[in-house]
């Protein structure tokens, strides 16, 4: 290293022989105990030893700090210690001679570090790690790198691009993996529900729902992302047969808030029927079947239907057959006592399980209670149906359903039956909500042509479907 300087003792015996040492001969001490006399300082000449020195003597810079410090005690009041008996001593200090630097050059003079060592260990680290070459030039400026450091720096930059290259490409490739194995999922899905659905339409010949004649599109409350199933239950098993509507659900699939919204119309509710004047909602598919019945919802809640599905009780007790039966998760004294009346003996309890038909009078159940439960049990199995055709063998779900499909009356064509198992597929995830129409307190009870009707605010509950189906 440049400017290597070495200490000697401060004790150093003079080279000139002990007769210039204060020290007594053998160690001795001066009689009286009288302090020796302090040896004088050996100096060394710079022009014998052929060198010139930038910096003072150690010595000298010492008694300069100490001759300031006795002037800032002397200054601040403190008393002066003589030094009379006991004069300071004086130490020579050898000195390693080197080279003459300008003072540009002892001003420049840097550490370098190389990067490496900093991520090294401190057992790792060389003895000789710090670089004492000069990096700057004598007008202070930056050396040029030579050609092998730029080659080192070059080929460093080079690696670190290729490293983070490799990361952004596994990054990459793993969200293509990612995206290529979910589109492989939804492909399949979607190969499954379209040869199932094909599969089940096969023979299946579908009616057609002519526009309501009686009020415009553009007074109708609709959406393009919500799609209105009309579900019927006649009264018998003939679905050609002229009928009531015993059971009216509006299956709403919401396709913006993904759910599946229940609705259900209960049939002693006075309206008025299109072309027939006023009666009860369940005489307007003796009227005029189906389609009246789309129109009549039309023309008094304001809401608009896209299809109707007419079914009969044999069709609800082989689907639910078809799929293993239900579970009703409570079943009342009330509702038993019913079902016994019936030939069922159901019992009293929690997590009931029935079967087709079992279901079928469950449903039907009115003797002890009022219409409202009768529409609540109603939605309430129609809730267990998906839920358990969800757990249902596909294959075993589609031989059933293209059996069924036959004996049901629909207006779903065959393209807007493959779009509706689509759209339903997604809405099964957020599950079902569930509503009647009329609400409570939206309605009283009175006798027109000598029946107990409900007398319905039609404003009110057309703003409540308008909330409910288009809303979350």
């Amino acid at each position: 290293m440049a400017n290597d300087i070495y200490f000697g003792s401060g004790r150093r015996k003079n080279a000139a022989g002990p007769e210039n040492d204060a020290r007594p001969e053998n160690g001795a001490r001066p009689e009286n105990g009288a302090r020796p006399a302090a040896r004088q300082p050996v100096t060394r000449d710079p022009a014998a030893a052929g060198a010139s020195f930038s910096r003072k003597d150690p010595a000298q810079q010492m008694r300069e700090m100490g001759a300031a410090g006795r002037q800032g005690g002397q200054a601040a009041g403190r008393p002066r210690v003589s030094r009379d008996a006991a004069p300071p001593r004086s130490v020579a200090q050898p000195v390693r001679s080197a080279p003459a630097r300008s003072a540009a050059e002892e001003h420049m003079i840097t550490e370098q570090i190389d990067s490496e060592l900093l991520h090294r260990k401190p057992t790792q680290m060389p003895f000789n790690y710090i670089n004492t070459d000069d990096d700057f030039d004598d007008f202070g400026n930056k050396k040029p790198l030579t050609e092998r450091q730029q080659e080192k720096r070059r080929n460093k930059t080079l690696k670190e691009a290729q490293k983070n290259a490799k990361k952004a490409g596994k990054k990459r490739s793993g969200a293509r993996r990612f995206a290529k194995a979910a589109l492989c999922v939804l492909l399949a899905l979607a190969l499954l529900v379209g040869g199932a659905c094909a599969f089940v339409v096969t023979g299946y010949k579908p009616e057609k729902l002519a526009g309501n004649v009686y009020v415009s599109d553009g007074e109708l409350l609709s959406h393009p992302a919500v799609y209105n199933l009309l579900l019927m239950g006649i009264d018998m098993n003939d679905t050609s047969a002229t009928s009531r509507s015993d059971s009216m659900i509006l299956l709403s699939v919401d396709n913006v808030h993904m759910k599946l919204k229940m609705t259900s119309f209960m049939r002693d509710s006075y309206v008025t029927i299109p072309g027939h004047g006023e009666a009860k909602l369940n005489a307007a598919c003796t009227y005029g079947g189906p389609q009246l019945v789309c129109d009549t919802i039309e023309y008094n809640f304001g809401v608009r239907i896209d299809d109707y599905v007419k079914i009969g009780y044999e069709i609800l007790t082989e689907l639910v057959d078809g799929i293993g039966g239900v579970t009703i998760p409570e079943v009342d004294a009330v509702e038993a006592a019913a079902l016994a009346a019936e030939g069922y003996d159901a019992p009293i309890g929690a997590d009931i399980k029935m079967n087709g038909l079992q279901t079928l009078l469950y449903c039907r159940i009115r003797k002890g209670q009022d219409d409202f439960y009768r529409t609540e049990r109603q939605r309430e199995v129609l809730d267990l149906i998906i839920k358990k055709a969800l757990l249902t063998n596909p294959v075993k779900l589609a031989l059933l359903g293209r059996k069924l499909i036959s004996k049901t009356e629909c207006s779903i064509s065959h393209a807007a039956l493959f779009a509706l198992a689509f759209r339903v597929l997604p809405c099964l995830i957020g599950g079902n909500a569930s509503a009647r129409i009329p609400q409570d307190g939206t309605w009283f009870d009175d006798t027109r042509g000598g029946q107990a009707v409900l007398v319905v605010n039609f404003e009110e509950n057309t703003q409540f479907l308008k909330d409910f189906i288009y809303g979350k």
